[in-house]
C-alpha cells in the first residue's frame, strides 16, 4: 500500500556557539564539524571532551551518593543475613525484564534466595498490583524490591507493609504529585534530595543497588568471592538503549562498557538471539547501540507486548545452549508476529485517516475493534509522523471500553491535552510526547471533537530534520571513522550525525522497492550511500546533482552514509 505522503521536513542546521567550537577543534585537533558535533552535545570544554570521548568505568558516581541507598543495602544485607525469601516485582518492558534480571543473577551469586514476578500488559497492567503482593505473601516474601515500578503504586505497597513485609521501592519515573509511597526506602533519582543524574533507566538503578549492597556484605564479611558486576552491564545496556533515555553522563558509561560485554557474547540466549534477529550482512561484525535498538530490544520486548514477558527473561538467565536456541526462536517469532499485526493495524489507521475529513483535524484518534493495544503505541508514532498531528490509536472490546496509547509530535503536550479531557476519561498517563489511556467507548467522539477544537488554535511545528553542521565527501576518511566510533554508543540524547552535503553528483545503482544503493560524487571524490526512499522522496532516474542530508554510521572498517532526504542543488 502507497504511503499517504508526509509532510515535506524542514532542514535546520543546529545554532552553535563559533567561539566555542573553534576552541575546540584547536585543543582537540578536529576538523570544524567534528568540534560542532561536540557543542551540539551541550560540550563546552575539552577537558569534558575528552571525557565524553574516552568513557570509563572509573568516572561513575559513587553508588553511596544517591539518596537512600544505603538504606536499600542495609534492607538488602539484613534480608541475606536472616537467609529470608526476597521477592522482586518488574515491570513487562525491556528495562523491567533486564533489571529483573539482574537482580535475580546478583543475589544468587550472593547465596539468597529470591522468586520473581512480571505483569502481563493486557491481564494485568503497568505496575506494582495487589495480584502480585498476594503471590509474594504466598512465596514467603519478606523484602518486597520493585525495579522500573512502584512509584505510584501507594495502595499495593501498603498492602505489603500491612502483611509483614518490608518494601523497597526502586523506580526512574518521575514521582507524582503528593507523599511518596509508604516503602522502608525509595531510589528514585527524581528526588530532591538526590544528586545523581535523572535519567538513570530502571536497570540502571538496579545496577547501582547490587553495587551498593556488595559494599555492605563486604563490609560485614558476608561475602568470599564478591560477584563481578561489570559481567551484568550487558542487561544494562540492553535496559537503558531500550528505555530511550538520553546517552550522557552514567549512561553513556554504562552502555559502552556494556557493549564490550556482550560482545563477549557469554550469554547463550544473547548469542542465539543476535544470531536469529541481526541481518545477515551484520553477522559477524560486533553489535552497537543500534542493534540493541533495532535487532535484539525489539524481540525481547515482543515477549510483553504480544504475551508474557518471563520469555524474554528466562531467555536472558538462561544457561543451557538448546534451550536459549528454542526461547530465542520463539522470541524471533513473536516479533515477527508483532510486525505483522502492527502493519495490519497501521494499513488500517491509514485507510480511516483517508476516509475521515482529514482537512482541519489537529489530532488524528483513531478506534476499531480487535486493535491489539501491544502495538498501538508503535502504529500511533508511525501515523503521528506521517500526518505530522498527534495520534491516539484505540481499541475497542465487547464490553463497551476503549483503551490504547497515544503519540504526539513537538510543539503539543499529549499529556496535558488529555488532562484537559479528564472527565470523559477512566485513566490516563504519560508525558508530552506519549501517553495511554483507557474510556468508554460513547466518548470516543466528544474526545475526537473536543481534542481537535482545543488543538486547533495551537501552533505545530512542521516536521524537522536536524542537521549538525556541513562537511564534504573528502572529509569522509579513517580519521573521520575512528571519531565516530569514539563519539558512540549513538541514541537518545545522542544521535547519530547528519550532515549536510552540498552539490553532489548523485546517481542510482541499485533500485529494488524503496531501497537505492546511490554513487556519490563531489569535487573528484566518490563514496556509496544507502537510501530508504518514501515517494515524495524519490530521486530521479538519472544522475543529478543534489544536496543531500546524510547520517553517518561506523560500520566496521567502512563509514556508511544513509541518505535521509534530498534537494536539488541551488
Amino acid at each position: 500500500m502507497a504511503d499517504t505522503p508526509r509532510p515535506p521536513r524542514q532542514w535546520r542546521v543546529r545554532v552553535h556557539d563559533l567561539e566555542i567550537v573553534e576552541t575546540l577543534a584547536r585543543e582537540l585537533r578536529l576538523p570544524l564539524w567534528q568540534a560542532e558535533l561536540l557543542a551540539h552535545r551541550g560540550i563546552d570544554r575539552a577537558e569534558t571532551a575528552r571525557a565524553f570521548l574516552n568513557p570509563s568505568l572509573a568516572s561513575l558516581t559513587p553508588p553511596f551518593t544517591m539518596h537512600n541507598i544505603d538504606l536499600a543495602a542495609d534492607l538488602i544485607r539484613e534480608a541475606l543475613q536472616a537467609r529470608e525469601t526476597i521477592g522482586i516485582a518488574g515491570d513487562y518492558d525491556v528495562d523491567g525484564v533486564t533489571a529483573t534480571a539482574l537482580l535475580l543473577e546478583f543475589l544468587e551469586q550472593v547465596g539468597g534466595k529470591a522468586v520473581w514476578r512480571l505483569p502481563h500488559r493486557l491481564h494485568d497492567g503497568y505496575g506494582l498490583s495487589l495480584a502480585t503482593v498476594h503471590y509474594f505473601q504466598q512465596q514467603g516474601v519478606k523484602l518486597l524490591i520493585t525495579v522500573d515500578c512502584g512509584i505510584s503504586d501507594h495502595e499495593a505497597v501498603a498492602a505489603a507493609r500491612s502483611l509483614g513485609m518490608r518494601v523497597l521501592v526502586t523506580d526512574h519515573h518521575p514521582l507524582p504529585p503528593g507523599p511518596l509511597v509508604p516503602a522502608q526506602a525509595v531510589i528514585n533519582p527524581h528526588q530532591p534530595q538526590c544528586p545523581f543524574s535523572p535519567h538513570l533507566a530502571g536497570v540502571g538503578l538496579a545496577f547501582y543497588l547490587a553495587a551498593a549492597a556488595r559494599a555492605r556484605l563486604q563490609q560485614a564479611g558476608m561475602l568470599k568471592n564478591p560477584p563481578n558486576l561489570r559481567q551484568v552491564l550487558d542487561l544494562v545496556a540492553l535496559g537503558t538503549c531500550a528505555d530511550v533515555v538520553p546517552l550522557r553522563d552514567e549512561n553513556r558509561i554504562l552502555v559502552n562498557e556494556g557493549l564490550k560485554v556482550i560482545n563477549d557474547l557469554r550469554r547463550p540466549g544473547l548469542r542465539a538471539l543476535s544470531r536469529l534477529s541481526r541481518p545477515p550482512s551484520s553477522q559477524g561484525k560486533p553489535l552497537d547501540s543500534q542493534d540493541l535498538i533495532f535487532y535484539l530490544n525489539p524481540c525481547l520486548n515482543a515477549a510483553g507486548r504480544m504475551d508474557h514477558p518471563e520469555t524474554a527473561l528466562n531467555l536472558l538467565l538462561c544457561q543451557d545452549e538448546e534451550k536459549a536456541l528454542l526461547l530465542a526462536r520463539s522470541l524471533d517469532e513473536l516479533n515477527r508476529e508483532r510486525r505483522r499485526r502492527q502493519e495490519e493495524i497501521y494499513r488500517q489507521a491509514v485507510s480511516l485517516w483517508r476516509e475521515s475529513a482529514s482537512a482541519g483535524q489537529y489530532c488524528l484518534v483513531l478506534a476499531a475493534p480487535g486493535w491489539h493495544r501491544g502495538i498501538l503505541g508503535i502504529v500511533a508514532g508511525r501515523m503521528a509522523e506521517l500526518s505530522g498531528r498527534p495520534c491516539l490509536m484505540l481499541s475497542l472490546d465487547a464490553e463497551g471500553r476503549a483503551a490504547g496509547s497515544g503519540r504526539s509530535v513537538p510543539g503539543v503536550d499529549l499529556r496535558q491535552a488529555l488532562a484537559d479531557q479528564a472527565p470523559l476519561l477512566d485513566r490516563y498517563g504519560g508525558h508530552s510526547m506519549a501517553v495511554g489511556l483507557s474510556l468508554a467507548q460513547e466518548h470516543v467522539d466528544s474526545l475526537r471533537r473536543n481534542l481537535n477544537q482545543a488543538l486547533s488554535g495551537q501552533e505545530q511545528t512542521p516536521p524537522r530534520l536536524w542537521l549538525d553542521g556541513e562537511a564534504e565527501l573528502s572529509q569522509m576518511g579513517g580519521q573521520s571513522l575512528r571519531y565516530l566510533e569514539s563519539l558512540s554508543p549513538f541514541g537518545a540524547g545522542n544521535p547519530e550525525p547528519c550532515l549536510l552535503f552540498r552539490r553532489v553528483e548523485v546517481s542510482i545503482l541499485e533500485a529494488a522497492g524503496r531501497f537505492r544503493r546511490l554513487n556519490l560524487r563531489q569535487s573528484g571524490h566518490s563514496m556509496r550511500a544507502v537510501m530508504f526512499a518514501s515517494p515524495e522522496q524519490s530521486l530521479p532516474g538519472r544522475a543529478c546533482l543534489c544536496d543531500l542530508a546524510c547520517t553517518l554510521r561506523p560500520n566496521g572498517r567502512y563509514l556508511d552514509l544513509l541518505v535521509e532526504d534530498w534537494r536539488p542543488a541551488a
